[in-house]
Parts: C-alpha cells; structure tokens; sequence
C-alpha cells in the first residue's frame, strides 16, 4: 500500500498542468519507476485518424527527454495496446509469445500490462509497460495503474480540450485575416 501511496502522490504532480506531453512525461516517468519497467509509453487516441499515437516513452525509445525515437502509431483495435483503446478495458499479458496480438516496438518483451485512461466512458489513452521476465505484472500493479489514470484522466482531458480551443482560435484568426471583406467588392 505504501508504494501505492507514492505513486499516486506523484501522479498528483500534474494537476494544473495544462501541456498534454509535460502531462504525459510525468506520469511515465513516475510509473515506470514504480514498476521497475524497461518500457513504459503513454498513447493518446487520435479520434480523427482513430488511432493511438505514443505521445512520453521511457526506457530505450527515448532520445532525450521530450523525444520519443520512432514514434509508433497503432490503429484502434490492433495489438494488446489498441484493443484496450477499443474495449476499454485493462490487460496484464503474462507471456507476449503467447498473445498473437503483441506488436514489438523497439524490443521484444515477455510481459505487458495496460490500461485505459477514461473519461466519460470514453478512452482518451493507454499507459503501456512492458518488461523482458515473463509473468512480470502482478493484479497490485493493474490496480495501482488504474487508479494513476483515473487522476490522470480529467487532467489530460483538460489539456485536449485547450489544445483544441487553442487550435480552433487560431483557425478563426486565419480565417479572419484571410477572408475577403465588404470593402473587396467580393461580398
């Protein structure tokens, strides 16, 4: 329970945190150090393309902090990390070599964990964590991560929804200096 603790006292270092990657950094960072994980990756749902896309990795994908090497992209449904995404529910895979499903990112690994970040019944995105030992992910683990994206849930969300806010102002400035005006005759 300590760890437990811990963790979601960490976690809670991104409430008003409003940068979707700062957000995401964060969090990795803080889970793959309470799972002892070689990988840990935080995937955001790109509804309009209805896929996930890495968006903080730990481990061997990173070239620096803030940059994932070879970002993966992975449609909703496919592999263990995309059927999450679809069913919305979470999955420990005690052996990858069993599960058809398994899709290698920059290594193969014999155990994965992941679970979905909801908010209003929908998923926003995925932490995944794998690690090279087979049956590596205990039932404490997946309970210690659903909570962790619980409390990350509404914070991501608050941080889509300004992205997008943000996005759709600057589309509307575009438009604005962009558009003719009465004065052009084109109205």
């Amino acid at each position: 329970m300590g760890s437990e603790m811990c963790i979601r006292d960490r976690a809670k270092a991104i409430i008003g945190k409003v940068d979707i990657e700062e957000i995401a950094w964060e969090i990795t960072k803080t889970i793959s150090t309470y799972l002892g994980s070689e990988d840990c990756v935080i995937y955001l749902v790109q509804e309009e393309k209805n896929c996930l896309e890495q968006i903080s990795a730990m481990g061997d994908k990173v070239i620096d902090h803030g940059v994932v090497k070879d970002r993966l992209v992975l449609s909703i449904g496919k592999g263990i990390v995309g059927n999450v995404a679809q069913t919305g529910v979470a999955e420990i895979v005690k052996d990858t070599s069993k599960d058809k499903r398994y899709i290698p990112d920059d290594m193969v690994r014999l155990s994965e964990i992941a679970v979905p970040i909801m908010t209003d019944g929908k998923v926003i995105g995925v932490i995944d964590s794998e690690h090279t030992d087979k049956d590596y992910y205990t039932q404490e683990h997946l309970e210690t991560l659903q909570n962790v994206a619980r409390l990350v849930a509404m914070q991501l969300k608050n941080a889509i929804n300004l992205n997008e806010r943000r996005k759709a102002e600057r589309e509307n400035i575009c438009l604005l200096y962009t558009s003719p005006s009465p004065r052009d005759g084109l109205l």
